[in-house]
């Protein structure tokens, strides 16, 4: 085996890894809300899965993560959303993350406080794309032609999304220094 070989098998190790630590994390969870979702622990693993393995393998190791997680918790409906969704947000996060951080560590950002950026900017993109497919799923769930009536529905889930995001950020920040002393790319 060549060297590209080795390290191509190495990141779809890390991130199958990844999707794996994503559904244990998504498993612990709250129910919380009105539109039956709940909060968990697994968006730790999504904005740090973008950081440590880039933006491309990062959003493929959070949305089929992500995915298999709501399939095993019986929300079969949020599965093609929640795909693209966590893809987006780990992706963001990694984007952001590559673009300032300097590896030659002469530091222009604290790597935590650049995680916590970064998956500020990921928590952004999953709270306000759940609000938009929430809003698809109540229309198509109910038939509502009421459009008032799903936007109301679909609000009163951000909050909960807002916490998550929040959580899964604190998470990351605690949880990147132990991560990073490991070689994902």
């Amino acid at each position: 085996m060549g060297k590209n070989t080795d390290k191509k098998t190495m990141k779809l190790v890390m991130s199958a890894l990844f999707a794996a630590l994503n559904v244990i994390g998504t498993l612990i969870h709250i129910p919380a809300g009105p539109t039956l979702g709940y909060v968990h622990l697994g968006d730790a693993f999504v904005i740090l899965s973008g950081i440590l393995l880039g933006p491309m393998y990062g959003g493929i190791a959070a949305g089929i993560g992500s995915g298999i997680a709501d399939v095993i918790n019986g929300y079969a409906i949020y599965v093609p959303g929640t795909i693209v969704i966590k893809f987006l947000e780990a992706m963001i996060a990694g984007l952001i993350f590559a673009r300032f951080y300097n590896k030659d560590h002469a530091k222009k950002f604290d790597s935590q406080i650049l995680t916590a950026i970064s998956g500020c900017a990921g928590g952004i993109i999953m709270i306000v794309f759940y609000f938009l497919y929430e809003i698809l799923i109540i229309n198509l769930a109910e038939s509502a032609s009421d459009i008032k009536s799903a936007l109301v529905a679909a609000a009163a889930g951000v909050p909960y999304n807002v916490a998550q995001a929040l959580i899964a950020i604190v998470l990351a920040v605690i949880a990147y220094p132990i991560f990073k002393r490991i070689d994902f790319k």
